[in-house]
């Protein structure tokens, strides 16, 4: 894993991007994530703590869940920092309704 961290490898790679996410994420954050590699790589590479929430859809192949989610759970949290991790197809599948 430390390997796959390596913050000198071009381009960056995504175990090094998550990690460094990790640092700057609130210890209460609520983390909305789309379907697809990026689902797998959150799994795999975000270290998570006891106090933060996934928001996901379950891998039911909901493309496009992760932004929508986050947008909802700021409003239900509007106090809490909120992130969404998406790919390009989720992001595409949402775009034209945001």
């Amino acid at each position: 894993m430390e390997n796959e961290e390596d913050p000198t490898k071009v381009p960056l790679k995504f175990p090094f991007i998550l990690k460094e996410l990790s640092n700057y994420v609130a210890d209460d954050a609520i983390i909305a994530i789309d379907v697809g590699e990026n689902g797998w790589r959150v799994g795999r590479n975000f270290p998570m703590k006891n106090t933060q929430k996934i928001v996901m859809s379950g891998y039911l192949a909901t493309m496009g869940f992760g932004l929508p989610a986050a947008l909802v759970s700021q409003i239900i949290n509007p106090g809490k920092e909120v992130i969404c991790i998406s790919g390009d197809g989720g992001f595409a599948m949402v775009m034209g309704d945001f």
